[in-house]
């Protein structure tokens, strides 16, 4: 998956970085995903009102109506541009903990929720505050996280105990 971020680094002898390339593994050879759905970018196709006042279009090749409402399939790209909750956290953001490659939690639950059934195991092994692991716990899956790094296991430790405690 690409996360395309508003803000990038601009290397003097280069293009501005303003994505991330997000991997994910599986031990399967059918993994699991779960279809998660975007808002509709633009509504001007559905062009059509039912009886409830929702908006939809008739798809050519299948006769099917499409609800605007229930949103489209999510893509390989996601940006903050289709959706304000994919921004990079800034510094003034309360999500923010402090690492430079910290992401999201909108970011990982997507992820998450598209990969993984509840009691599935999610695995880390680059943990640094502890996102990834935090919003395993808040989905009700098991995790695995490592990072070499003392502060970062300080610091996914004392989260994942603030939020036991909640």
């Amino acid at each position: 998956m690409i996360w395309h971020k508003d803000i990038g680094t601009a290397p003097d002898n280069d293009f501005k970085r303003k994505h991330q390339v997000i991997f994910r593994y599986t031990r399967s050879k059918y993994p699991k995903f779960n279809q998660i759905k975007d808002p509709v970018f633009n509504e001007d196709r559905y062009d059509q009102i039912d009886e409830n006042g929702r908006k939809f279009f008739i798809r050519g090749d299948t006769g099917k109506k499409c609800y605007a409402d229930e949103g489209v399939p999510a893509d390989d790209v996601w940006s903050y541009l289709r959706d304000d909750r994919l921004r990079e956290l800034n510094s003034m953001s309360n999500e923010r903990i402090g690492f430079d490659t910290q992401k999201p939690v909108y970011l990982l639950e997507r992820i998450i929720k598209a990969s993984s059934n509840e009691n599935d195991l999610i695995a880390d092994f680059f943990i640094g505050s502890g996102t990834t692991v935090a919003v395993a716990e808040k989905l009700n899956r098991r995790w695995l996280g490592c990072e070499l790094g003392k502060v970062g296991i300080q610091v996914a430790r004392g989260r994942m105990v603030e939020m036991k405690s909640k």
